[in-house]
């Protein structure tokens, strides 16, 4: 008998995460912002800065939150986070709460990523692991495609819009 595309454990997972992937537009779109703020280079560049390093303090954050709080909770935060760092961005033209908002919501996307592998693997039988991992990677490169998509289609409606789509 040929095995299902998905298995009940994985199909959550794969399908949130493409979801999430989905909707994700509004970090993407912040050196636009910057511009239409008329930051500086300087500034820019440093906003810039902090947002690529919360990526990586997100990601040991998120580890010590798994191991704390376990996977499923790491998983909630990280859709929590993102949207509150989101909804500030919009609302405001201080640098200072941009920055702030924007590395609140890299640290809470890179909690996903770990957090969704783990449950995953928690989930499914030790030998479908590859498999398992290997929808969620297409969970994921589908939903970027989508939201890329979605982003050229809604742009028109300004990058406001776009943050609180996301958010």
């Amino acid at each position: 008998m040929k095995p299902a595309l998905f298995s009940a454990p994985e199909f959550p997972i794969v399908f949130t995460s493409f979801v999430n992937k989905a909707g994700t537009i509004g970090l993407s779109l912040l050196p636009i912002l910057l511009v239409q703020l008329h930051a500086d280079v300087t500034t820019a560049s440093w906003v810039m800065v902090a947002l690529k390093s919360s990526l990586l303090i997100g990601t040991l954050v998120g580890g010590w939150v798994s191991d704390h709080l376990g996977a499923k909770w790491t998983y909630l935060i990280s859709f929590f986070l993102p949207a509150c760092g989101l909804l500030v961005i919009p609302f405001t033209q201080n640098l200072i709460l941009i920055t702030v908002g924007a590395i609140v919501a890299q640290v809470g996307v890179s909690f996903f990523a770990s957090s969704s592998r783990l449950m995953l693997t928690r989930s499914v039988q030790s030998g479908r692991h590859r498999e398992a991992l290997a929808w969620l990677r297409a969970g994921n490169n589908f939903g970027g495609i989508i939201s890329y998509g979605l982003g050229t289609v809604l742009a028109t409606l300004g990058t406001s819009v776009l943050f609180l789509i996301d958010s």
